[in-house]
C-alpha cells in the first residue's frame, strides 16, 4: 500500500487488517470467513474497543482502535482501526476525549 493510500480517509486496503490482527482473540463470526488474523507483521493486534467520552465501553472482543501520532486539529486527532467481519484498516479523525487503545513502537534509529 502507498503512502498515501495508507493516510487517505476510511477503508483501505484488501487484506491488510487480516496481517495485522492477533491469531486468537477476535469474534468469530459464523462463516469464520474472518475474525482472528495471520499477525504476519508481528502487532498482534488485539480487539480492545473503545470507551466514549461519556464513559461507555462498547465493541469489545470485535473492533480494535488505535490512536495514531498524528494530530487532526485542536480537538481531534487520527485513529485506525480493524473490525472482526472484514480485513480492511480504516483510519479517520476521532475527539481526543474518546479513549482508543496506544501501541508503542521502539524507534531503533
Amino acid at each position: 500500500m502507498s503512502v498515501s493510500e495508507a493516510d487517505g480517509i476510511d477503508s483501505r486496503g484488501i487484506i491488510e487488517s487480516r496481517k495485522l490482527k492477533a491469531t486468537s482473540g477476535w469474534y468469530d463470526n459464523e462463516n469464520k470467513s474472518t475474525g482472528n488474523g495471520t499477525d504476519e507483521v508481528g502487532f498482534a493486534a488485539l480487539p480492545g474497543g473503545q470507551r466514549t467520552n461519556s464513559g461507555n465501553y462498547f465493541v469489545n472482543g470485535w473492533y480494535g482502535y488505535w490512536w495514531t501520532a498524528s494530530e487532526g486539529d485542536n480537538s481531534r486527532a487520527w485513529m485506525r482501526y480493524v473490525t472482526y467481519s472484514n480485513t480492511q484498516i480504516y483510519r479517520n479523525l476521532s475527539y481526543k476525549e474518546d479513549a482508543y487503545s496506544i501501541r508503542c513502537v521502539k524507534n531503533t534509529d
